[in-house]
């Protein structure tokens, strides 16, 4: 298994990483450089991405292709599970994009019909 950070991206003030040894999140606050919080995804491995959009932060990993955090309390809200080949996620046009690199398909997921972050 890999280990350590590997993939990362900015949104909502911070730096936001993920690291396939444990599957956490952990945010970055730009200016000072100091780990603000990190979240417990439960996605490791040796795959995965990261990125923002839509006021959220989205993580995808084989077998969890759509992890959902709220960044404005540092918790998953959304997680889906069983896809065993999900690789590389983006946001926009208002939709996360999921590619699933086992059966070479590109899922989108229109982020305006998932619940409400509460």
């Amino acid at each position: 298994m890999a280990v350590g950070p590997r993939f990362a991206t900015v949104g909502a003030g911070s730096l936001w990483v993920l690291s396939q040894s444990d599957g956490s999140v952990s945010r970055i606050d730009l200016r000072t450089n100091k780990v603000l919080a990190v979240i417990a995804v439960h996605v490791p491995g040796a795959g995965g991405e990261i990125c923002y959009g839509g006021g959220f932060i989205w993580v995808t990993m084989s077998g969890t292709p759509v992890t959902r955090i709220d960044p404005l309390r540092n918790k998953v809200i959304d997680q889906y599970v069983n896809y065993p080949k999900a690789d590389a996620i983006r946001y926009g046009f208002g939709s996360v994009w999921v590619s699933d690199h086992g059966k070479g398909d590109l899922w989108r997921i229109d982020a305006g019909k998932l619940p409400r972050a509460r």
